[in-house]
């Protein structure tokens, strides 16, 4: 029997080492893509768990479904829930946020388009304590209907400096504002290819046609204030249809929709692949996850990085 199948071989050597050449490439890529997910989720998760961490509390409107791939649907609720949130013993800052589609033009009029990365504007919060990481690097935050701030790459990629006009599209139609502002996630310079501009509350509400509507509160609690506590008391005031969690359930929550999509899109290398709506859609995700809107944005670069980490890693 030896015999025979050492004559086959003989017989056949290019059939055997393409056999021999299938199985170690179909090994390597399953080891590679375990590799690869693992690495990235848990890289995600110390990411956002940093950045949820000066958030003790969020605010948002109940899911009105509970599988996996239905998360991320936006839903805006009334504005005066803000306030019977701050009015909870040991909130110490409550901040409401919207957030919308916006692509910034560079000064020829060329919009800005990193390729597969969101381009969305956002309320900009006052609290410094929220915003965590993100913050101005240069001016200061809008403050009024023809206002503007931009992240460090889109204002470089745009040409503009502060004080300059830039014009902005919007579901609406076109607007031009006054850039004031250009803010970063400590002294990253981009947010992995994703463009952002940023409004005071009331302009974003306008904007993105949801005046007198948050998608989202932030809450920072008192000094020694239990997060779980806070929770509760919080939820016992909030109307149906919203409910309350606390930075670390959020975190977690992101964790388990990361680890249902990672593995999907290692594999295509296409968020739109992993059936999960904030994946493909990236404002609705932001906009699902009423944190800080700065905390919001700065975790966002993760889900852009996907498919940066799948290219680099040359799986395929």
């Amino acid at each position: 029997m030896l015999r025979v199948s050492l004559r086959n071989l003989v017989a056949h050597k290019l059939r055997f080492l393409l056999t021999v050449a299938a199985v170690t490439l179909g090994v390597g890529f399953v080891s590679g893509t375990f590799v690869l997910s693992d690495t990235m989720t848990r890289a995600f998760d110390e990411l956002y768990g940093r950045l949820t961490a000066t958030t003790d509390v969020a605010v948002r409107a109940e899911s009105a479904y509970t599988d996996i791939t239905t998360q991320g649907q936006t839903r805006p609720f009334d504005e005066s829930v803000v306030e019977l949130v701050s009015a909870v013993p040991g909130v110490a800052v409550a901040e409401g946020s919207v957030t919308g589609f916006a692509l910034v033009l560079t000064e020829d009029g060329e919009p800005i388009q990193p390729g597969g990365a969101p381009t969305f504007g956002t309320s900009i919060g006052r609290d410094e304590e929220l915003a965590g990481e993100f913050g101005i690097r240069q001016g200061r935050n809008p403050d009024g209907p023809d206002e503007v701030i931009l992240d460090a790459k889109t204002a470089s990629l745009g040409g503009y400096d502060l004080g300059d006009r830039v014009d902005v599209i919007l579901e609406r139609g076109q607007r031009t504002f006054t850039l004031v502002g250009i803010l970063s996630q400590g002294d990253a310079e981009d947010l992995a290819g994703a463009s952002l501009s940023g409004y005071d509350l009331a302009t974003a509400q306008q904007l993105f046609d949801k005046v007198g509507k948050v998608d989202g509160i932030a809450v920072r609690g008192e000094p020694g204030t239990d997060p779980e506590q806070l929770r509760d008391d919080i939820a016992a005031v909030l109307p149906p249809g919203t409910e309350a969690l606390t930075g670390t359930e959020v975190a977690e929550e992101f964790a388990r929709l990361l680890g249902h999509a990672v593995p999907t899109i290692i594999l295509t290398g296409d968020p739109a692949n992993a059936e999960v709506p904030w994946l493909s859609n990236a404002p609705v995700w932001v906009a699902r996850k009423p944190l800080a809107p700065a905390t919001l944005l700065a975790a966002l670069p993760p889900l852009v990085a996907f498919r940066r980490a799948v290219a680099a890693a040359d799986l395929f």
